[in-house]
């Protein structure tokens, strides 16, 4: 038996190529909330590197956007036009499209199922109308894919120290000039991202007073809240442990769960769904000891490039911002960035340099 608890991208997308590997394998996802993609708690923008993933319908896209524009303290900015469409979700509308797919495969979903205990190979369940317990066999996986708070890590051992920001956003009706405004300087960073003609979500990421953060960036535009979001947003290091074998059942982390995400921009969707989808291939393979090595080399080491930047970025000054902004605009860095998916870091940062070497004096903040 393998257990997935958590039913967002991560858990649903590793439990579909589960069962696309392996038919025969009894796979079964436990989600905490009563219904699969509520509540929303994302922004959910995707580069066009979630198409070697998977198709994702038309009905779970709000809209898709091309370019993005970065603002530096001093009011100027840098306008990037991307090569490819970055796609806006419908957050819940691509999570249910993830598990009828999963279902369809033959994994078996419940709902309103919160996962709190293990003692020995028993697993303990909560719920608003049931409590549920599940004794394991020896040789069973357990896939932890619930979040930066992850319970299954607390209660193998697996959580060690972290460091989450805390996200509030808010969906607003206002106008805008369809793309995305991206402000680093605030808190971690800030953003506008349109949702549709007249809607857009608006909000920032901060270690510490989110709330006035929060509502001194959105006091800057005009329009009606409709609805608003908050979450824990994990922060990725190295060396944060995904696996370990407990009374002869295997466990592993995947997604936030794991802090698979870009500290960059906090989008953890891809991340999360590769290393689902890697896990769920080492596990049909027998070669499952291998993830935290294997996730490393095709994940993680993106993300710790994301990981080397931010904390530069925490040392930035205003003028530091104004500087690099500037550099942005010109046109052949603007190309770069645009061309370049910035989910790939590695392929970006070389091209960055080499058109403009001054910009090595900013890897003075890694020290």
């Amino acid at each position: 038996m393998i257990v997935i608890i958590g039913g967002g991208p991560a858990g649903l997308f590793c439990g579909i190529t589960l069962k696309t590997m392996q038919p025969q394998a009894d796979v079964h996802v436990y989600e905490e909330h009563e219904q699969i993609g509520e509540p929303v708690q994302c922004t959910g923008i995707l580069t066009s590197e979630i198409d070697t993933l998977i198709k994702i319908p038309k009905q779970a896209i709000a809209t898709t956007i091309s370019s993005a524009r970065i603002h530096a303290p001093n009011g100027k900015y840098a306008d990037i036009r991307f090569a490819r469409p970055d796609i806006i979700l419908k957050r819940n509308l691509f999570d249910k499209h993830l598990a009828d797919l999963a279902e369809h495969k033959g994994v078996r979903i419940y709902t309103g199922h919160r996962f709190f205990d293990i003692k020995k190979r028993t697993l303990f369940f909560s719920g608003l109308h049931r409590n549920k317990k599940i004794t394991l066999r020896q040789g069973d996986t357990v896939i932890g894919a619930d979040g930066p708070h992850s319970a299954v890590a607390k209660k193998t051992g697996l959580y060690v120290k972290r460091d989450p920001a805390f996200a509030i956003q808010a969906v607003m009706q206002t106008k805008h000039d369809n793309r995305i405004h991206f402000y680093p300087h605030i808190g971690e960073y800030a953003w506008l991202c349109p949702e549709g003609r007249t809607t857009a979500r608006i909000g920032i990421d901060a270690r510490k007073d989110s709330k006035q953060v929060f509502d001194t960036f959105i006091a800057q535009f005009k329009g009606t809240i409709l609805s608003r979001q908050a979450g824990y947003i994990p922060t990725f290091r190295r060396g944060i442990p995904k696996q370990k074998t407990l009374d002869g059942i295997s466990y592993f982390l995947i997604g936030d769960a794991a802090c698979q995400t870009k500290n960059t921009t906090g989008g953890g969707i891809i991340a999360g769904m590769k290393a689902g989808k890697l896990l769920a291939g080492l596990i049909a393979e027998g070669k499952e000891r291998q993830y935290e090595k294997k996730v490393w080399k095709e994940v993680e080491q993106s993300l710790y490039l994301h990981y080397l930047v931010n904390k530069a970025f925490q040392k930035f000054s205003d003028e530091d911002w104004n500087r690099l902004i500037a550099a942005f605009s010109k046109k052949k860095l603007s190309e770069i960035l645009a061309q370049t998916d910035r989910d790939n870091l590695s392929t970006m940062l070389p091209k960055i340099i080499m058109n403009d070497p001054t910009l090595l004096l900013y890897t003075r903040f890694l020290l």
